[in-house]
């Protein structure tokens, strides 16, 4: 005997959502691997990149962290701006997405949110989001 419409609809839910699941982890390692690649290279990028990851872990206060972003992008701005850009898909930078991804795991939303604030202070607000149309 077959299964039940219920039994079948639950199954099909279970499927969607394990695919959803695995196609944030593919999306999650490969920002995660921009970021490595990113870094591993000895220019003026990756020490800034690596700077302002820095920034970013090493105080649990927020505010500390907030000023300090701040003054390091302001310094190096123009670097800033081409980390941020857009790919060659127009799609949001993976190093974007990974810097973001780390303020939002040691400062949380707050901390998150003032990085956005810099992005598109920077690089317009348009760097934040995908335009695949």
């Amino acid at each position: 005997m077959g299964k039940t419409l219920a039994e079948q609809k639950r199954y099909y839910i279970q499927q969607q959502k394990e695919y959803c699941i695995r196609q944030q982890q593919r999306a999650d390692r490969q920002r995660s691997d921009a970021l490595k690649a990113k870094l591993r290279k000895n220019d003026d990028e990756s020490k800034f990149l690596t700077k302002l990851i820095n920034c970013i872990k090493d105080t649990s206060d927020n505010v500390i962290k907030i000023k300090q972003m701040h003054s390091l992008i302001e310094s190096k701005t123009d670097i800033f701006k081409n980390l941020m850009q857009k790919d060659s898909s127009n799609s949001v930078s993976k190093v974007m997405y990974a810097v973001d991804a780390i303020a939002i795991e040691c400062g949380g939303v707050e901390l998150s949110r003032e990085f956005e604030k810099e992005v598109s202070e920077h690089c317009g607000i348009s760097a934040l989001v995908n335009d695949w149309d």
